[in-house]
């Protein structure tokens, strides 16, 4: 047999049965447990009062209607009456905590509901505290408690052939502030869900700033519009909790000719790149008022340096990978991040012909490098003779002798050369002048 549908409103629903059941409940709000089971209808109200009731619109032909109540396993008989014509029934809610009503219509099961008082379950904080729980000062989280948690009643409903109860969780917010990350450190509200009082403990990430922790609730509260809603509050955090965001900066270079050189101002980790990598690194402590910083460089597994300014200064010279460490402590909380430098490998190529015409295009004799700690060319006419000779590898020759152009044809370089990986480098050969 279909059923109908319990309503806690003056409203009403049409069922295919024609069978109609609302609760006249005009002097308080109320609402739907929507978690309970198809055979029962759970309300949850804010206040039972002397207009709260169920009513039934039946249909033509019914001739008895019979109100029972229940509660732990228990069924009486609460009220009862015989169609009169009008095809309606009514029963007032009884003043009780909580309970069941169930209606028989000519000696079949038409409807059951439960029905919580709410006023009667209300959260009693007026002497409960919210507790720290400090198990250690790692700060990967923190731990509070409600004590006591008797402050939270449980709530539930039954069914009538059981007397076991079925719990109804109660979600309360804890509210508090903790600092963000977006470029730069900036306050932020956070907020977790409590079901009390199922989680005796409230675990969560210890908080970036000092804080007060305030519990409210629970969502019914909510849904009926208590005001003020109960709330608990714990004035300061146990401690403040400490994260730090790394941010590089690469001293550029603009020659061309070097491959894999610095010209990113803020690179992505792992920063790569040609030697040398002059960097920059700003720690940007989440509390940079009482932040004491360990920088370590590791070559390898070894440690290579260390030093305690608020940004990092270094020149990474040598070919081979890195990692940058930076350890900070405000006191209570620490924290560690990394980024790694990958400085690559060195790297010599020279070409067979430039064309100093002034079209902008190979306009100089220049060497393709990467990583080079030291650089010398010569260059040398066919006669043996030095016409140009230059230090700096992002440099070259524009095919001019005395400032006066050079002859077109073939001349002789030599290159010596060293890598910041130790290798050397010592290349001969023709470079053609074309124009």
């Amino acid at each position: 047999m279909k059923k109908p549908i319990f309503l806690l409103c003056l409203l009403s629903f049409i069922l295919p049965v024609t069978s109609q059941v609302t609760l006249n409940n005009p002097e308080s709000q109320y609402l739907q447990y929507d978690k309970a089971p198809a055979d029962v209808s759970v309300y949850i109200i804010n206040g039972i009062k002397p207009t709260s009731a169920l009513q039934y619109w039946g249909s033509a032909g019914e001739s008895s209607y019979v109100w029972y109540k229940y509660k732990g396993g228990v069924k009486t008989n609460y009220a009862s009456n015989t169609n009169d014509g009008s095809n309606y029934s009514e029963i007032q809610l009884d003043y009780e905590n909580a309970a069941g009503y169930i209606l028989e219509v000519d000696g079949a099961e038409k409807a059951v509901v439960w029905i919580i008082d709410y006023q009667n379950f209300l959260p009693d904080f007026s002497s409960a505290a919210l507790e720290p729980v400090l198990e250690n000062s790692s700060c990967d989280g923190i731990i509070l408690k409600l004590n006591p948690s008797s402050t939270v009643p449980a709530l539930s409903y039954q069914k009538p052939q059981s007397a076991a109860p079925y719990p109804i969780d109660r979600t309360f917010t804890l509210t508090y502030e903790t600092r963000e990350w977006n470029d730069s450190w900036s306050d932020k509200e956070e907020k977790k869900q409590v079901v009390l009082p199922k989680e005796t403990l409230i675990r969560l990430s210890a908080p970036l700033k000092d804080t007060k922790f305030t519990l409210s609730g629970d969502e019914f509260a909510e849904r009926l519009e208590i005001d003020p809603l109960p709330t608990v509050q714990l004035e300061t955090s146990p401690y403040v909790g400490i994260e730090s965001r790394m941010k590089a900066f690469l001293i550029v270079r603009d020659a061309t000719n070097e491959v894999e050189r610095p010209k990113e101002d803020a690179p992505n980790p792992p920063i790569n790149g040609s030697a040398p990598l002059q960097i920059t690194i700003e720690g940007n402590s989440s509390d940079p008022n009482n932040t004491m910083y360990t920088w370590q460089i590791y070559k390898g597994k070894e440690v290579w340096i260390t030093r305690t300014e608020e940004k990092l200064f270094n020149v990474f010279s040598e070919a081979g990978s890195y990692k940058v460490k930076l350890h900070v402590e405000n006191g209570t909380c620490a924290y560690t991040d990394s980024i790694d430098v990958n400085v690559s490998e060195s790297l010599l190529e020279v070409p067979n012909v430039f064309t100093p015409n002034g079209d902008g295009v190979n306009d100089e004799f220049k060497v393709v490098f990467r990583s080079l700690e030291s650089f010398h060319c010569w260059v040398y006419n066919n006669w043996g003779k030095l016409i140009y000779e230059w230090t700096d590898p992002t440099k070259g020759w524009d095919g001019r002798i005395n400032g006066k152009n050079a002859a077109m044809g073939p001349y002789f370089y030599v290159i010596k050369a060293k890598g910041t990986d130790g290798v050397k480098y010592e290349k001969k050969g023709d470079i053609n002048l074309i124009r």
